[in-house]
């Protein structure tokens, strides 16, 4: 149950990173695939800062309820 308030959670927090890297209200399926399309076509760009930094804490945060005694975790977050 809780671990499934958490993931909940994650994707809401991803949803609304989303949302704000596109400036659109689209479901998170919507904007999953549109940057997935934009990353196969080249029009997003691997070296953009702010990608960077979405995928960054999208993947933190999952690993913090996935594996959170992964031995780079405290890295991870520390580097965020």
């Amino acid at each position: 149950m809780l671990r499934e308030l958490a993931v909940q959670g994650l994707k809401e927090a991803e949803h609304e990173r989303l949302k704000a890297f596109y400036g659109s209200d689209d479901s998170l399926e919507q904007l999953r695939w549109r940057l997935v399309e934009a990353l196969r076509d080249g029009s997003q760009s691997l070296d953009d800062e702010a990608l960077t930094t979405l995928l960054r804490e999208t993947v933190v945060n999952q690993i913090a309820v996935d594996q959170p005694k992964y031995t780079g975790f405290k890295n991870a977050v520390t580097a965020s």
